[in-house]
């Protein structure tokens, strides 16, 4: 078996808390693209008190009215106060015209990737989710790397996975595609 490798330029540890802060700078000087597979995005006002992913949501759809290519792939999960949290940022972002789309890959799987893809040669990956506990709770760690090699083989997996993605008509949609 081989395994493919890339020349990474710069690497910046995301801990815990320096995560949100760092994406926001990184969210702030995007150019072109910014292109988002996140297994949960959880903006509901009783799990979202401090308002930390809704202010993400609303610094994409900005990014998107600015003319940047903003597109969103959310995950499914079986447990519902997940789906509702996911398809709540999904009919936020639809509503204002960012494209968003829910992933089902073959034999009705889902995602489980947390990563952006930002213009054309750096990303952020890792495990942070986009919710609450995962913004300001958890232990978590993640990478921004700079590599246009890299960038471009998730590039690649992003535009993937955008295929077999779908937009859901509804939360019965979203109920029955993780059943």
């Amino acid at each position: 078996m081989s395994f493919r490798s890339f020349p990474v330029n710069h690497v910046v540890t995301l801990e815990s808390g320096k995560y949100r802060p760092f994406l926001e700078q990184c969210l702030e000087a995007a150019l072109a693209r910014v292109w988002i597979s996140m297994f949960l995005v959880n903006p509901r006002p009783e799990a979202d008190e401090r308002q930390q992913v809704s202010a993400l949501l609303k610094r994409l759809v900005k990014l998107h009215q600015s003319g940047l290519d903003v597109r969103v792939i959310l995950g499914i999960s079986e447990v519902k106060a997940m789906r509702i949290g996911n398809l709540t940022a999904y009919h936020y972002l639809h509503r204002a015209g960012v494209p968003v789309r829910i992933f089902r890959g073959p034999e009705r799987t889902g995602t489980h990737s947390k990563y952006l893809v930002l213009d054309y040669c750096s990303l952020i990956l890792g495990s942070h989710n986009w919710t609450p506990h995962s913004l300001w709770g958890n232990r978590e760690s993640s990478l921004f790397l700079e590599s246009s090699h890299l960038n471009t083989a998730l590039a690649d997996d992003f535009l993937s996975a955008w295929q077999t993605s779908y937009e859901p008509t509804g939360e019965t949609d979203v109920d029955t595609a993780a059943a």
